[in-house]
């Protein structure tokens, strides 16, 4: 974005340059904001979960930096970065291709890994689902597209919350008598979903594997967690994750700054708030 200081009209010449640049890096982080706004709107659009690292990345930890440019005498040039700071948002953008998840991990570069007998490290992985709610619930709101995503079918919940529930301990980091790490915590577990159907209305459906052994973890009313936990080795065959398409939420974003309404949108931004800035006498000395 360039602002013409050139001095074509006699009052020009009382023009600050350090001024201007001042008044102009303001109006660029205010049009950061702007910029930031429609990037979230985009990606949430494509599908991106509002409450994860890649919004986060933007909205929470992102970074906003405004350089110069080859500024002259007659001529202002700003640079303004946002950064998305999720490590994963280039695999968001770009997609990948199929790769186990086994051969991803450094084994035994974590403490949370564990050996067995025979030497081999291994994991366990904790997966999260979220109470049944009703499609009426659902319109109501209050049901955060991750839960969608997670939401355990009617018949399981019937199931599970049941279960006589489990407690952590909070007895802290447990260790082994050689010191090696053996659990975050102890626990009083309580009922495990098993693989039948149950008693109470349901349709009749075996329960799906993906939800065999899970437990409710009670941690006092009103937070209520439903989990399964599965083992991972490095020996483990499996645990592919499948090839999937780049979204380009950034590239699209670009597309609308460089050609689209908020492109139009920044540039009566920066104009507004430089006039104000001349008529104010902010980058003159002089009202006008």
């Amino acid at each position: 974005m360039d602002l013409d200081v050139s001095g074509e009209r006699p009052e020009d010449s009382m023009v600050d340059p350090a001024k201007v640049i001042l008044a102009l890096r303001r109006a660029s982080m205010e049009s950061a904001e702007l910029v930031k706004a429609a990037w979230v709107g985009i990606a949430q659009r494509a599908g991106v979960s509002s409450d994860g690292d890649y919004i986060n990345g933007i909205t929470v930890d992102g970074r906003v930096e405004v350089s110069e440019g080859t500024s002259s005498a007659d001529l202002v040039e700003q640079i303004v970065t946002i950064t998305n700071t999720d490590p994963n948002a280039s695999t968001i953008e770009n997609g990948h291709g199929a790769y186990s998840q086994v051969d991803r991990i450094r084994w035994g570069a974590t403490p949370k890994m564990k050996r067995t007998k025979d030497g081999t490290w291994y994991l366990t992985i904790p997966f999260r689902h979220s109470a049944y709610r009703s499609a009426k619930q659902q319109a109501i709101g209050g049901v955060t597209p991750r839960a969608q995503r997670t939401m355990m079918p009617s018949y399981v919940y019937n199931q599970a919350k049941n279960l006589s529930p489990s407690r952590g301990l909070n007895a802290g980091k447990q260790y082994t008598a050689s010191g090696q790490y053996r659990a975050a915590d102890r626990y009083r577990w309580g009922g495990r979903l098993g693989s039948q159907v149950v008693g109470g209305r349901s349709n009749g459906l075996p329960i799906a594997s993906r939800y065999q052994g899970m437990v409710k973890m009670s941690g006092g009313k009103g937070h209520t967690a439903y989990l399964t936990f599965r083992i991972m080795t490095q020996k483990s065959k499996g645990w592919i994750m499948p090839a999937k398409a780049g979204l380009h939420i950034a590239e699209r974003l670009l597309a609308q700054v460089e050609g689209g309404e908020l492109g139009r949108a920044i540039v009566e931004l920066i104009d507004l708030r430089m006039r104000e800035a001349v008529a104010s006498g902010e980058v003159t000395g002089a009202p006008r």
